[in-house]
């Protein structure tokens, strides 16, 4: 959707629901367009505050479904999710929610996170992976219908191809590449080849798909919520544990030293090995390969608004950090 028709979507269902729309809280865009992928508002109900999400997406998302999925499966009495008021999914990567807006004196994790704060998100990882749905909610994408390898492979040659394009229009406009083909290329490989031997045969489970910091909210109660179930996907063993190292350090935390960085990544694996008695070294060695080498190819060569200086550092940081687990 364009961003009128999207933004005259959203006026539409609250005029439907009887809400008014206070402010807007986000909206995200296409990697490779200004095409708008979702708007986030916060609007009043007659019961009080909520928040209203609209989005058409360019992947799957049933995140009405996956969130009252969540709901009927949890147990926890520490962990929960913000409360599902309305919604309607239109298609499989189209639709919309209004959800309860989380209370005011809590707050959301801000990476990078220190040791304590480690621990308690881990706590809380662990907790999420004990009372999830076990099994999937809606028919599964032919890289979910794989093993672990051919999901990596999958996505790898999906974002290679996006980075690609982005240079191209690089090339195009009389600009630098972000990305010289001596320096990624012999990297990919070596990821790949390292992917394929520790997740070859491997099956995937039903996850969360995206439980980072930045979407697990404390209440002031010592009670916390997870937020965002428009990812739910079958994911590789040790695909989330990397992800929240990846959020954490990777993308949060990209301007340290390469010794002080690889040394906070370090204590993630270690905190999370300790916790995860069925979690392997391998697992989490290759699991982070795939985000190193998604870091380089979804973030570094996408984004348009880093200064020259930081992004060579951004990409040095990244490939060492290849180089040293590959």
């Amino acid at each position: 959707m364009t961003e009128p028709a999207l933004d005259a979507w959203a006026q539409e269902i609250c005029k439907q629901h009887d809400l008014g729309r206070a402010k807007e809280l986000h909206r995200t865009t296409h990697d490779l367009s200004d095409r708008l992928r979702n708007l986030i508002w916060e609007v009043e109900r007659e019961e009080g505050p909520a928040i209203l999400k609209v989005y058409d997406d360019d992947v799957v998302n049933v995140e009405a479904e996956s969130l009252r999925a969540f709901h009927d499966s949890n147990r926890s009495r520490i962990l929960s999710a913000p409360d599902l008021y309305l919604s309607e999914t239109v298609s499989l990567t189209k639709g919309w929610l209004v959800i309860e807006k989380l209370g005011e004196g809590g707050r959301f994790l801000e990476s990078p996170l220190e040791g304590s704060d480690r621990d308690r998100f881990i706590e809380l990882y662990c907790e999420y992976r004990r009372n999830f749905p076990s099994g999937p909610n809606r028919p599964l994408a032919l890289a979910e219908a794989q093993d672990a390898y051919r999901f990596h492979s999958f996505r790898t040659m999906q974002a290679l191809e996006t980075a690609s394009t982005r240079e191209q229009q690089r090339a195009f406009a009389g600009e630098r590449p972000v990305l010289e083909h001596e320096e990624l290329l012999p990297r990919l490989e070596a990821v790949m080849d390292r992917v394929r031997v520790v997740f070859k045969g491997r099956e995937l489970r039903w996850g969360h798909g995206h439980f980072k910091p930045a979407d697990v909210f404390e209440y002031p109660d010592d009670r916390w919520a997870i937020t965002d179930f428009g990812h739910t996907k079958m994911l590789p063993e040790g695909y989330e544990e990397s992800l929240a190292i990846w959020w954490d350090q990777m993308i949060m935390s990209p301007s340290e030293e390469y010794e002080r960085w690889r040394a906070n990544i370090e204590d993630w694996v270690q905190r999370f090995l300790g916790a995860e008695l069925e979690l392997t070294r391998d697992l989490m060695s290759a699991g982070l390969l795939e985000r190193a080498l998604t870091t380089v190819l979804e973030s570094i060569a996408l984004e348009d608004d880093i200064a020259p200086e930081d992004r060579r550092h951004w990409l040095a940081l990244n490939y060492r950090l290849i180089d040293e687990l590959s």
